[in-house]
């Protein structure tokens, strides 16, 4: 179960991101890190820490509440069926 919200929720974060349409390198930047590392952040191979985590909420402007709304079926924003945020 963990590891399928942890799965999800770095979809919705990179979902937030092209939305947005940020490239990994941009977010990386604001985090003052390598893209890689940031790759490695979203793709689940380097943990994300809460201080991150606000700070990448911030940046992408998305509430991290959002995050944890029904994570029992995939986040519709991958798919792309998601309508855009208001604020865009």
């Amino acid at each position: 179960m963990e590891e399928q919200f942890t799965k999800e929720a770095l979809a919705r974060i990179k979902a937030w991101r092209l939305i947005r349409g940020l490239s990994l390198s941009d977010v990386a930047f604001h985090l003052n890190i390598s893209p890689s590392a940031y790759r490695k952040i979203e793709i689940g191979k380097c943990p994300l820490s809460l201080d991150r985590l606000i700070r990448i909420s911030l940046f992408l402007e998305f509430d991290i509440s959002s995050l944890l709304k029904n994570l029992d079926t995939p986040y519709e924003f991958i798919q792309g069926t998601h309508p855009k945020p208001s604020n865009f």
